[in-house]
């Protein structure tokens, strides 16, 4: 089976494009390696959720190497930091981003972890991942916090906000409450009939949102 060999790192669109293609060439030929998976807004450059202006700044400063690499051989591919959001950090949603937050089964919101079904969120992030396909890259990777479970502080897995409750309602026909559900879910003995609905629903959603953004993404390269 062959492999390939790519660096991933994150570099600072502050840096002079000059030296950076310098440095990332020489690098990717010593290590032999193939591609360089570039991190967009990882860890410190994390700020939330950023705005499509902050996008465009980060692709502008960095085009110059980016194009440079790719005409020298090494392929070149991004990956945007976070898509729901890996954790609150102590960060705060932007004045404009009203989205439901992901919320546990004991009814605690996150503050900057978006719950995936809501439909601004999910508008925005589409327009996001279009203007990364409309570069010259290779790929756009989806990071990996787009999974439901994880997601400090909330407790460790699945969304039970508003969205997903009326969702389940409009797919199932069942009409319940966030408590309702939890107590149904995780009673002792014969598994309850709505465990393997509720669990059937999260991952039939998570899919369908991946689809959708794969069809967003192939769009915005065309």
């Amino acid at each position: 089976m062959t492999s390939r060999y790519v660096l991933r790192l994150q570099v600072d669109p502050a840096d002079d494009p000059q030296a950076v293609g310098d440095r990332l060439l020489a690098m990717a030929r010593t290590a032999r390696a193939e591609e360089i998976c570039v991190f967009l807004f990882g860890m410190e450059f994390n700020d939330g959720h950023d705005s499509l202006d902050r996008i465009d700044h980060w692709l502008t400063a960095t085009r110059p190497w980016r194009s440079r690499l790719r005409a020298e051989g090494i392929a070149v591919s991004l990956n945007p930091g976070h898509t729901v959001g890996h954790s609150d950090w102590a960060r705060s949603p932007k004045a404009d981003q009203p989205w439901q937050p992901m919320t546990d089964q004991h009814g605690t919101a996150a503050a900057v972890q978006v719950c995936p079904l809501d439909p601004g969120w999910r508008e925005y992030y589409a327009e996001t991942l279009c203007r990364y396909a409309a570069e010259d890259v290779d790929a756009v990777w989806i990071e990996d916090d787009i999974r439901l479970h994880n997601h400090q502080p909330l407790d460790w897995g699945g969304c039970f906000c508003a969205l997903h409750l009326a969702e389940f309602t409009r797919r199932t026909g069942i009409e319940t409450d966030r408590e309702q559900l939890v107590a149904a879910c995780t009673a002792p003995g014969e598994p309850h009939p709505w465990r393997e609905r509720w669990l059937d629903f999260w991952d039939t959603t998570q899919r369908e949102l991946l689809a959708s953004w794969g069809r967003s993404s192939a769009t915005g390269s065309a």
